[in-house]
């Protein structure tokens, strides 16, 4: 049997599992890790923050997400007092564009890999200059921003926030950035890499949401509005994903597109005592010929990546997938006939013979 039969009987088992009602389509819910990068607006303001209701959105649409940051809102002792949220981030009060982008390799160092990154920057740069020089400059650091962060992960997911006020500049000034904002994010969004533009200026209102002058930070009111809004971009964005078992088998089925040799992880719909993985590249007779990796399955994810053949190494290829948990399942009991098991191989095939080790069914 070659890479072409078992690429199809991934594909055939996805298609009839679909038809069969086994496989409904889910949101993808483990989110994985969230980085905030920002200014003074992302951090904590006196005593609210727009992450708190952000993190608190997230758990209670059914969301697993863990953030992560250098910094724990300790430099205002009175933030949201009493309230239950991940307060990990790395917003800088007075921080320029150029200040992030120099801080980010020495962030790398103490921190985990970032899944996500809500990314408000450039805030403090524009404050009294909206003039085109000025704006191109700082969307200019941004996307070196985005650079940066690509070098720590190539696979990262990074939410591009609009400016939703900027002392000295109008509404329609505002808006005419935004635009510039915008267009930055679709050119350098990536199938491996996308870059989401997150609109913060829905039901914002300066005369409102502001605290009183001389202060231009959100009031509590305009924190939750910018959290909405946050919400609102990483919820359009994660309606796709893995589909999970209809039957009484905790099993999903996916794609993973755009896969290099680089791991990069995938995050699933449920959680796995003992998971088993089953998956295959697809790649046509024009393309190298990909092999997939996988590692650290456990929890609700796992590690993935391709390698060549020996002779070429594949530009990318995309993955197909069919996580289960182990056991062994029937029709009567489980609404499904399958067995998904573990084996320690001790033999390794190659073009010259590939017969596999045998192996007996429970069913």
């Amino acid at each position: 049997m070659n890479h072409y039969f078992y690429r199809n009987l991934v594909r055939l088992l996805c298609f009839l599992f679909i038809i069969m009602g086994v496989i409904t389509d889910v949101k993808a819910k483990n989110l994985g890790n969230l980085w905030v990068i920002g200014d003074s607006w992302s951090s904590c303001w006196i005593d609210s923050t727009w992450r708190r209701p952000l993190y608190q959105a997230l758990i209670a649409n059914g969301y697993t997400v863990d953030f992560i940051g250098t910094v724990s809102d300790t430099e205002f002792p009175g933030c949201e007092v009493d309230q239950e949220f991940d307060r990990d981030h790395d917003a800088l009060g007075g921080a320029l564009a150029t200040d992030i982008l120099t801080e980010l390799p020495n962030l790398y160092r103490e921190l985990p890999q970032a899944d996500n990154v809500l990314l408000m920057a450039g805030g403090n740069d524009i404050t009294d200059h909206s003039d085109p020089a000025e704006v191109s400059r700082v969307l200019g650091i941004i996307s070196d921003i985005i650079t940066s962060l690509r070098t720590d992960n190539s696979h990262v997911k990074v939410y591009l926030g609009a400016y939703a006020y900027a002392e000295g500049i109008d509404d329609a000034e505002i808006d005419a950035i935004n635009l510039s904002v915008k267009d930055l994010a679709g050119s350098l969004s990536t199938t491996q890499s996308p870059v989401y533009y997150a609109d913060l200026r829905p039901d914002w209102d300066k005369n409102i949401h502001l605290l009183p002058p001389p202060d231009g930070h959100p009031n509590a009111a305009g924190m939750a509005v910018l959290a909405n809004n946050w919400f609102n971009a990483i919820q359009a964005n994660n309606n796709s994903g893995g589909g999970e078992s209809g039957a009484n088998v905790n099993l999903e089925v996916g794609l993973v597109e755009y896969m290099t040799t680089e791991w990069a992880t995938v995050y699933l719909c449920n959680m796995h005592e003992s998971m088993v993985v089953i998956a295959m590249a697809n790649y046509n007779k024009n393309m190298a010929s990909a092999c997939v990796r996988i590692k650290n399955a456990q929890d609700s994810s796992f590690r993935v990546r391709i390698d060549g053949d020996g002779n070429t190494e594949p530009d990318y290829a995309d993955i197909y997938y069919l996580a289960v948990e182990e056991g062994g399942y029937t029709e009567a009991n489980d609404g499904i006939t399958l067995e998904g098991v573990k084996h320690q191989s001790t033999i390794t095939d190659n073009s010259s013979r590939w017969v596999g080790q045998p192996q007996s069914y429970v069913n």
